[in-house]
């Protein structure tokens, strides 16, 4: 099947510049994602503050994963419900109508627990796949084993075999929150739509990972110049300035514009496979 990619990734640059679709994500980001970070690593960086590797430290730092665990699940939901409000808009936005991101309110309600439950399988998946082997690896030293080796070989071994599975399934299954969104799939119905859709088109997924890679590093790297080349020649300046502010807030609204990109490229991809 022959992919417009010119089309694909043109329609997907463009989205990012719908004033609603943006100000409503970069609201999102200052309200919501900003404090769960901020919050988030306070609590951790007191927790792990001038701890070594030993019996108690776990038992340091569980507490402050009261604090941080119940804010980041609320931004995690939070997001969950824009990447459905978003895949709607953009989809209409792909095939010419430029409607207001507000009208994909109810859709986005509707796919809501849908699309969390595939996206909590995806992440079970690679828990098995790769936490097993870190933990292996982790827990004897922090334990203080006397014989940690045979762990730590079962543990990388785990890790390296559940690391090539996991970026396989991956791969297969990236548009399963597509199918479950656009096509009102259940979950693991949209998991196995995905795997089906892109086995078929392996060649043409492949290149869009490497266009997509290729654009999103380029507007990343474009958005770092002016703060390395304010660096280069002012030097280094504190992050609580008003330098640091404008850069933050630089910085803050190209992860925005990459975000909808994102959302856009996913979307038109499904769109011209189906």
């Amino acid at each position: 099947m022959a992919i417009d990619f010119g089309k694909v990734f043109g329609v997907a640059l463009k989205y990012p510049l719908r004033k609603d679709a943006f100000f409503l994500l970069l609201a999102f980001q200052f309200i919501v994602t900003l404090p769960v970070w901020f919050i988030t690593g306070y609590f951790i960086g007191n927790a792990t503050m001038g701890m070594t590797a030993s019996p108690d430290t776990l038992g340091k730092f569980i507490p402050s994963l009261a604090y941080v665990v119940p804010i980041v699940i609320i931004g995690w939901l939070v997001g969950v419900f824009l990447t459905s409000l978003y895949f709607h808009n953009a989809m209409r936005f792909y095939k010419g109508k430029r409607r207001p991101v507000i009208e994909s309110f109810t859709l986005a309600k509707e796919r809501f627990f849908p699309l969390l439950v595939t996206i909590v399988i995806v992440v079970l998946v690679l828990i098995a796949c790769l936490g097993g082997g870190l933990a292996l690896i982790i827990l004897p030293f922090l334990l203080r084993q006397t014989s940690t080796l045979p762990f730590v070989i079962f543990g990388l071994v785990w890790f390296l075999i559940g690391s090539i599975i996991g970026v396989v399934f991956l791969f297969m299954t990236f548009l399963a929150p597509v199918f479950c969104v656009l096509g009102k799939s259940r979950p693991t119905e949209s998991l196995k739509k995905s795997w089906n859709l892109v086995m078929k088109n392996k060649l043409n997924t492949f290149l869009f990972f490497i266009i997509l890679s290729v654009i999103y590093v380029g507007i990343s790297f474009a958005s770092s110049i002016p703060q390395v080349v304010f660096t280069l020649f002012a030097g280094q300046y504190p992050a609580l300035s008003v330098h640091g502010l404008l850069f933050f807030i630089f910085r803050m609204i190209f992860t925005v514009y990459l975000m909808l990109f994102m959302y856009s490229s996913y979307v038109n991809y499904y769109l011209d496979l189906k």
